[in-house]
């Protein structure tokens, strides 16, 4: 495994393990997206049978169908929109970005619309029901395999648990945003055995997340995943401020492009 560390800077604040403040992990307004490269198609909100609407972004059409599935699951006191616009520009060009929505903040003010998670299984049922309801809605355009997940923060800490449930579609390529080091041994190996293939760890260079992750790939990979780690210099916890060169890096090795 090879450290990767991509020049982008942002100003720094605190990072936080696993259960993240009431503070929000994408920045107080939506990421921007570099526009020569956002995608024409425009997102929608995907009605979920027994959950609320998931966010989508179409795939931008320079590959015929069926796309990708990529799917994203936001952090704590965060929401969908900015975590689909934060992987746009690169995503769109590589499939459908599928954003699961998740419970309210009860703690927040309505018209803050801030968003969290439950339980792992919990979003790995969601995650299912918006997998099943993107098919239905476009059915052969949505492929069956090659599926990605990322999580950032809270996102990132249910992940590993997501991609070892049953109750959850398979993934073979995975990814963890500032979250995901306290990754049990055995639910590595379940994970591969359900198909993971390909782990990245993604860190901002101010937090803690460099040094907690080194046990988190070493049990991913003694349960058979390929892993690799992008390091974002100047970066706290958050997504670097020109992030859409870092995400093209990482679909290229989780590509193999």
């Amino acid at each position: 495994m090879t450290t990767t560390d991509i020049v982008s800077a942002k100003t720094a604040t605190d990072d936080n393990d696993e259960v993240p403040p009431p503070a929000n992990d994408a920045g107080e307004a939506a990421p921007d997206a570099t526009e020569a490269s956002v995608p024409a198609a425009a997102p929608f909100d995907l009605a979920i049978d027994g959950f609320e609407p998931a966010v989508v972004v179409p795939p931008d059409g320079s590959s015929p169908p069926p796309w990708r599935l990529v799917v994203v699951l936001h952090g704590n006191f965060d929401r969908p929109e900015w975590e689909c616009e934060t992987w746009r520009a690169v995503g769109g060009r590589k499939g459908w970005l599928l954003c699961p929505r998740g419970i309210p903040r009860e703690d927040a003010e309505p018209d803050l619309d801030r968003w969290t998670y439950r339980t792992a299984h919990d979003v790995a049922k969601e995650t299912a029901a918006a997998v099943e309801a993107l098919r239905d809605a476009r059915p052969g355009e949505v492929r069956e395999d090659g599926a990605v997940l990322v999580g950032f923060s809270l996102g990132a800490h249910m992940a590993w648990r997501v991609v070892a449930s049953r109750a959850a579609p398979v993934f073979e390529l995975v990814v963890f945003g500032e979250g995901g080091y306290f990754v049990e041994a055995d639910s590595a190996r379940q994970a591969v055995d359900r198909g993971v293939r390909k782990v990245l760890f993604l860190c901002g260079e101010l937090t803690r997340c460099v040094d907690s992750v080194e046990q988190a790939e070493r049990r991913w990979r003694s349960g058979g995943a390929e892993v690799e780690r992008i390091v974002m210099p100047g970066t706290a916890h958050e997504y670097a401020a020109d992030f859409d060169p870092i995400a093209q890096r990482i679909f290229q090795w989780l590509l193999g492009e």
